[in-house]
């Protein structure tokens, strides 16, 4: 189950997993890194819903882009915690 559950965290914290499977794909993995860390684009949120209850917020990206985009994949956290006051 960690292969899975180290997915599920990543994918709710907005970061990525990078399994490598043997010495082999340790080179193309730090490619794979590497192309990710120079290629950030920071989004700004701010909820419509204010209230400070505490509950948990789900959050939904959408991505618009051209028909010739291709390649691209957004990583962000799916929800965060309200305040509680």
């Amino acid at each position: 189950m960690g292969p899975r559950l180290l997915t599920e965290v990543a994918l709710e914290t907005g970061g990525q997993e990078f399994p490598v499977r043997g010495l082999d794909e340790l080179s193309m993995t730090g490619i794979e890194i590497t192309r990710d860390l120079r290629n950030p684009y920071i989004l700004g949120y701010s909820p419509a819903n204010s209230t400070a209850d505490g509950k948990y917020r789900r959050i939904t990206l959408k991505v618009a882009l051209p028909d010739a985009a291709g390649g691209v994949t957004a990583y962000y956290r799916r929800g965060y915690y309200a305040p509680a006051q």
